[in-house]
């Protein structure tokens, strides 16, 4: 399987030890145009996490046919029908089969979460604000119990 990542140069690094085959800059420009630059005919599927409006996600990436899946927004049924693409919104529920393997790799101290930043909850609503604007590179922590 063939995984194309979004990130900045400075995370592709962790991007591609996180298992991406590659990481093309959402910074440089057209994410779609890039992902085409390198695959002509398209991904078979795109999974969006970060685009909050149907037309930040990226299905022009997806070849004629492929599936779109998204945590956030996915285009309207006109733009996917002139694509012949399908689209899922995607939503965890956190069952104890799902939560497990998760817990495990916490106890085992294996599992890897990129923290950006911790702030104190004074902070919180610029340090949410600054992932809204896509200047995120990891998980924040808010600290409740920071002074403010």
């Amino acid at each position: 399987m063939t995984v194309v990542a979004t990130g900045t140069p400075q995370a592709a690094e962790r991007l591609c030890g996180l298992g991406a085959t590659s990481v093309v800059d959402w910074t440089a420009g057209s994410v779609a145009d890039q992902v085409r630059a390198e695959h002509p005919d398209g991904v078979d599927a795109l999974v969006n996490l970060a685009g909050f409006s149907p037309d930040q996600v990226s299905a022009a990436a997806v070849r004629r046919g492929g599936a779109i899946a998204s945590t956030t927004a996915v285009p309207d049924d006109q733009t996917l029908a002139a694509s012949d693409q399908t689209a899922s919104q995607v939503m965890a529920t956190p069952l104890r089969d799902v939560v497990a393997p998760l817990a495990q790799q916490v106890a085992d101290r294996t599992l890897k979460v990129n923290i950006s930043s911790v702030v104190p909850l004074s902070q919180a609503a610029d340090a949410l604000g600054s992932l809204a604007a896509g200047q995120g590179n990891g998980k924040i922590v808010v600290d409740v119990e920071a002074p403010a």
